[in-house]
């Protein structure tokens, strides 16, 4: 019993579209001769796909079942041509083994892309740390001078015998900040 959709049985009782096509691939799997069951046109085009490299041989014959498809034997007689031609056949087998060495040096090419953008995003994400680093450095020393400044402008001018209130006036800062100012220390 399989249970992977609801509508369906049994490998052989399906009863939608989903159903045909999921018992096709699992009759497919456990047997390499035509399944009793292929009742549809998909279902016997999708048998002839899959197998096709074995019906394509000069000594496999196709099924009765297959045979009254339109197209499939005419299919099946082409293969067979190609196979019994070594040029045809030669060229066949080349295309195949060409795609699957491009297929991997797509696969290949992916990777080291994919590695060398790690590198480079590492990279590029250090320089603009140290930039934003030093930026931010600058405008913290900036602000420090300026208050340090201001510091030292606000304890001449208390020595000075301006009073916190005056300097307040001149200064923009209340008279709390000036008291505080005036009680740190100096460095």
């Amino acid at each position: 019993m399989l249970h992977t959709h609801p509508r369906q049985n049994n490998i052989f009782n399906c009863c939608s579209i989903y159903d045909d096509a999921l018992c096709i691939i699992l009759t497919l799997r456990s047997s390499r001769k035509a399944p009793p069951n292929l009742r549809t046109r998909f279902e016997k085009w999708l048998h002839v796909l899959k197998f096709g490299e074995l019906y394509g041989k000069m000594d496999a014959e196709l099924d009765e079942v297959l045979k009254m498809e339109e197209g499939v034997e005419d299919m099946v007689k082409d293969l067979k041509k190609i196979n019994a031609d070594a040029e045809k056949r030669q060229l066949m087998e080349t295309r195949e083994k060409t795609r699957t060495v491009l297929k991997s040096i797509k696969n290949d090419s992916y990777f080291r892309g994919h590695k060398k953008g790690k590198v480079e995003g590492k990279i590029e994400g250090k320089i603009e740390g140290k930039i934003e680093g030093k930026i931010e450095g600058k405008i913290e020393g900036k602000i420090e001078g300026k208050a340090e400044g201001m510091a030292e402008i606000i304890a001449r001018l208390h020595k000075g015998g301006r009073s916190i209130e005056d300097i307040a006036t001149m200064t923009g800062l209340s008279p709390e900040e000036i008291k505080k100012l005036l009680a740190t220390p100096k460095k």
